[in-house]
């Protein structure tokens, strides 16, 4: 994997370098060494590399019911710059490298069957970009692969060893935790049954693993959070920590381009590329708006043929019905290319907030997507970047023009001027499900770090968060690699405790 991915920029955040020494409870005969709250990605990696000691007992806790925070056990579907910035020796890419070789497995050679003659949709965005001035550079670890193994789809959550216990249909309702800062129950219900706690008793630690939006819920609840706010709720406060705030998560926009149904002739006319005839066709570009060292935006791009209402409606599914109607009425006559226009390093930061003490009351989530003006700026960039592509002898040889989007609450905008586009963006705009940051990681002295370098809880000795949401900035592109490696590392980091 030449060119890897990084995990996030965690040397620009942490100066000291340094872990907490942590006080270790003794073994008793009661409970598991450890337990870990969370079956998603980093959980399941957690608990396989915990359980290859088989003097350990190991308990997994998970709710497998709510598919935005985790279906399934092994959860749901960079650069090495992002390691490179002010060094830190626990996350340095020399450090990081070794728990992507444990994972990864490339067969390179492309099937003959997707060979296409006729070319592609791809293939014609990317000469419109090669148009203007944007490079195409190959990449096998894009889109397209899948994980098998033995003719079988292979996940995280494989199997599990004879000494690691998975308990399903949980909700962890808090941690006990004591005055010198010991977890020493971990309370929990099981299938819904909201009149009967469990407890279970860690001998070494507890790993929280749940999640961007439930691990602050879980701390919260336990009295770990910001304390002010823990206080108005009844809830005790055991240490004042910044639990839920940073919340981050890409942010995209749909653009519209049609060309008339005739005009796509030999153009992935396979009938088994639909719906995703185009998604080989990822554009990662310098808007120039941010960091002109990094890409801060990324387009894609799906075609959707004449009268495919089906893959239109899942397509269009979080948007205004007004918008809705006026692309299924334009895919009577014509081929829509849906281009998503992803704003990958948002500044924006939001937060995760519980409504009470009730553990089984809803959350309160706040995006605050585009309340960091470069991020509209990134938008509007990717919007202007899709029109020049109007200009190129590509797009003019198909037909293929712009689909004006007229939704009501932009009617009152001058048609495709500065004003309209901001109003548009903020009408359909949606986060990409890839939250992080809401236990952010960092230094003791980061007046807004949760966690240090060691994944341990500031203000506790034997709580541990490994999962996204200790991710203290965006990263690039999806969150499933990153947090596979959190899980690797954080796991070695406890052996190495114990050792």
């Amino acid at each position: 994997m030449k060119g890897p991915i990084a995990l996030w920029i965690v040397s620009q955040l942490l100066s000291n370098g340094i872990c907490i020494n942590q006080a270790r409870q003794g073994s008793g005969s009661d409970g598991f060494d450890f337990i870990i709250i969370g079956g998603g990605l980093a959980g399941t990696v957690v608990a396989n590399r915990l359980s290859e000691n088989r003097n350990w007992t190991i308990l997994l806790l998970e709710q497998e019911s709510n598919p935005f925070r985790s279906s399934v056990v092994g959860g749901r579907d960079g650069r090495l710059t992002d390691y490179q910035r002010k060094n830190h020796h626990l996350w340095s890419w020399e450090t990081i490298a070794k728990y992507y070789n444990t994972e990864k497995l490339l067969h390179t050679d492309r099937p003959k069957q997707s060979d296409n003659k006729g070319g592609s949709i791809g293939e014609l965005f990317r000469n419109a970009y090669k148009e203007a001035g944007i490079v195409h550079i190959p990449d096998q670890s894009a889109y397209g692969y899948l994980n098998l193994a033995k003719s079988l789809r292979l996940s995280s959550g494989d199997y599990a060893q004879g000494n690691l216990r998975i308990v399903y249909n949980t909700i962890v309702t808090s941690l006990s935790i004591d005055e010198k800062g010991f977890v020493n129950e971990v309370n929990f219900i099981q299938n819904d049954d909201k009149g009967t706690v469990f407890a279970v008793k860690p001998k070494r630690e507890v790993i929280i693993s749940a999640g961007t939006i439930s691990t602050p819920k879980i701390l919260m609840l336990s009295g770990l959070g910001p304390e002010q706010y823990l206080n108005k709720l009844g809830i005790k406060s055991r240490c004042d920590l910044p639990v839920g705030q940073n919340l981050l998560d890409h942010f995209v926009v749909p653009y519209f381009f049609k060309v008339p149904c005739t005009k796509v002739t030999g153009l992935d006319s396979n009938p088994r590329g639909k719906p995703y005839q185009s998604l080989d066709f990822i554009a990662l570009i310098n808007s120039t708006i941010s960091d002109k060292m990094y890409s801060n935006l990324m387009n894609t791009c799906r075609m959707v043929q004449c009268k495919d209402t089906t893959t239109m409606k899942m397509l269009l599914e979080d948007l205004p019905n007004d918008l809705k109607n006026q692309v299924l009425d334009e895919l009577n006559t014509h081929n829509i290319f849906v281009v998503g226009i992803h704003n990958i390093k948002p500044k924006s930061r939001g937060a995760v907030k519980l409504k009470s003490k009730d553990p089984f009351d809803p959350l309160i989530i706040e995006y605050n997507l585009l309340s960091s003006r470069t991020d509209m700026n990134t938008i509007l960039a990717g919007i202007r970047l899709q029109k020049n592509l109007l200009q190129s002898e590509t797009f003019k040889k198909y037909r293929i023009t712009e689909l004006t989007p007229r939704i009501k609450e932009c009617n009152k905008k001058v048609a495709n001027s500065q004003a309209f586009w901001e109003c548009y963006v903020k009408a359909v705009g949606t986060p990409l499900e890839d939250p992080v940051g809401t236990a952010k990681m960092g230094s003791q002295a980061d007046p807004k770090a949760v966690v240090d370098a060691c994944f341990q809880v500031f203000g506790t000795q034997n709580l541990r968060v490994i999962d996204e949401s200790v991710i203290p900035s965006a990263i690039v592109g999806p969150t499933y690699s990153y947090v596979e490696q959190i899980g690797e590392r954080g796991a070695q980091l406890i052996m190495e405790d114990y050792s």
